[in-house]
């Protein structure tokens, strides 16, 4: 789910999200949004029905935010220390909670991340990201496949 200030209101999609460790990330959203994003140590790429883009990994701000992503959601979360204050916000029998927030220093336009582990602390069950109080981006985990094979060439935009 995706909540848009400017809008007033929730814009609620579905999709597949692909994480090949250690620098692939791929994001299917199906219709109505029916848009593919595509994170790699290239930078962000994305193609939808009305079009399509670039943003190369040279730029300071797009090639942090994509480590960061990638490190929250398979990677070494001490990579975040830099950019983040990391703290535990739950550690139980039912999983772990952990939250970033953005240092005051930071290169980023999230203010604060949050990532949740199942009982068995791989599987994730959510993620959310912060921008403002009125721009956040909420991930359910929902049938999620760990080890899966998955073809190298669709986790590339195309050329």
């Amino acid at each position: 789910m995706r909540t848009i200030g400017l809008l007033l209101a929730d814009v609620r999609s579905r999709g597949t999200l692909s994480l090949v460790r250690p620098d692939r990330l791929r994001w299917k959203l199906d219709p109505p949004d029916d848009v593919t994003f595509w994170m790699g140590p290239e930078g962000l790429a994305y193609r939808g029905p009305h079009g399509q883009g670039r943003l190369p990994a040279t730029t300071a701000r797009i090639a942090a935010a994509l480590d960061d992503m990638r490190a929250l959601l398979g990677g070494d979360l001490s990579r975040l220390r830099e950019r983040w204050l990391l703290r535990v916000l739950r550690d139980d029998a039912a999983g772990v909670e952990l939250e970033a927030v953005a240092r005051a220093s930071g290169d980023t336009h999230l203010r604060s991340m949050r990532f949740a582990l199942a009982a068995d602390r791989v599987r994730p069950t959510h993620v959310l990201f912060v921008e403002d109080t009125h721009d956040r981006t909420a991930i359910e985990f929902g049938d999620l496949v760990v080890n899966a094979v998955i073809d190298d060439a669709l986790m590339r935009p195309p050329p």
